[in-house]
């Protein structure tokens, strides 16, 4: 009954026999729905996300991050220099590498000081120039093992440059798999947005189009844009101390639904079984053909993965042990350092080169360890704007 007969040839060992296959017209989904369409109430959805978006108006750091590189200024550790922890524009992009060489490196000597590798190792080294001060009066006091100049005998670099090699390999390994761990969280939050533009536009284009046409958005187009709209909120929430997601599922989600979210033991994979029974309801009502719910239903596998990815990353970090050994050596060879250099060099001389290089090599690894839980310097904030956004303009687009 209104269905196209195709013949196709199946090869057997004895003969060619063509078999005769049924398959609905393309207009089926169109003409008939199971179900008659719901409108859905996009000025409703819109004003969920205006009230988002008045609820998260600024980022802020993650409580421990904040604790750590003592706060300065709005947010403890934000400044008016690019950030991997801000998206970057075409404005970004010019204050970032847009300057002449000269400038560039102006600013960036001359902003040092609001550094957070700065500010994070000063201890350290500050410890390591005290040190050094220490063994230079002993040394100069010292009367024992007399020289010609009556100090210390002088000690061969050899073993200090020996040691050094290691432990520059230590650092570069093990920074080298931090950035990688960042690479991937960010990787990981890429393809979250790109699965939900996907996911909403496939949605509005099957369910708000007929021969053509643009519909207003259906009711499970809205409702999908409400789960849309929360899920970057409630991913953050997941990974990044301090936050709360009571409130975002409130915004956008009815008090009901919000409350029982908000209660789960992982609330973005509850989110995504929300989208998924959603869209799984209009593909029962026939109104999602069954080649579109193959691959709307792979769209939410692929962002139940990046769930997954995330969490992986969270729970598992570079085996401390390896972490544990590159400080212990790292401080190993800092503490021998004045020993080699009192002989070689003057007393302030000393004191230079040892802060300038326990700096330089205390600072490869905090950048090691400041970006191994990449979540606490991810962009999320902005991206979780993102992905509401993304589901409001397919709506909108859709409607237009």
């Amino acid at each position: 009954a209104g269905s196209m007969l195709v013949s196709l040839p199946l090869v057997s060992r004895s003969r060619c026999q063509p078999i005769r296959c049924a398959f609905p017209p393309a207009t089926a989904w169109e003409s008939s729905p199971h179900e008659p369409r719901e409108r859905g109430d996009l000025e409703s959805f819109r004003r969920a996300l205006d009230s988002l978006r008045a609820l998260r108006t600024e980022d802020r750091p993650s409580p421990s991050l904040a604790r750590k590189l003592s706060p300065r200024g709005r947010g403890g550790i934000s400044c008016q220099e690019p950030s991997f922890r801000r998206l970057f524009t075409h404005r970004t992009w010019e204050q970032y590498t847009g300057q002449p060489t000269a400038m560039r490196w102006v600013q960036t000597l001359t902003t040092w000081g609001r550094s957070t590798i700065f500010r994070a190792v000063v201890p350290c080294v500050a410890a390591a120039v005290g040190w050094a001060t220490i063994f230079l009066v002993l040394h100069s006091r010292s009367r024992l093992w007399s020289a010609s100049r009556g100090g210390l005998l002088k000690v061969t670099p050899v073993g200090l440059t020996l040691q050094g090699t290691a432990i520059g390999l230590l650092l570069v390994f093990r920074t080298n798999n931090s950035y990688q761990r960042l690479a991937e969280a960010r990787a990981l939050w890429g393809k979250a947005i790109y699965l939900v533009r996907e996911l909403m536009q496939g949605v509005s284009t099957v369910l708000d189009t007929r021969r053509g046409e643009r519909l207003p958005p259906s009711a499970a187009s809205v409702q999908l844009g409400r789960y849309c709209a929360a899920f970057g909120w409630v991913l953050k929430a997941r990974l990044r101390e301090g936050d709360e997601v009571a409130d975002v599922l409130g915004a956008v989600l009815p008090a009901a639904e919000a409350e029982w979210l908000a209660s789960r033991r992982n609330v973005p994979v509850e989110l995504i079984g929300c989208m998924r029974r959603t869209v799984y309801a209009e593909y029962e009502r026939g109104r999602v053909p069954a080649h579109v719910h193959y691959k709307l239903e792979d769209d939410l596998r692929q962002l139940d993965l990046v769930v997954g990815g995330c969490e992986r990353l969270f729970a598992s970090p570079i085996p401390p042990t390896m972490s544990r050994h590159v400080v212990r050596s790292l401080a190993l060879w800092l503490l021998t350092l004045p020993v080699v250099l009192v002989g070689q060099l003057s007393p302030p001389l000393v004191l230079f080169y040892v802060a300038a290089t326990s700096y330089i090599y205390v600072g490869i690894e905090e950048l090691g360890v400041q970006v191994e839980q990449p979540f606490d310097i991810l962009p999320m904030f902005q991206m979780a704007h993102v992905i509401a956004g993304s589901a409001e303009d397919a709506l909108v687009a859709q409607a237009e």
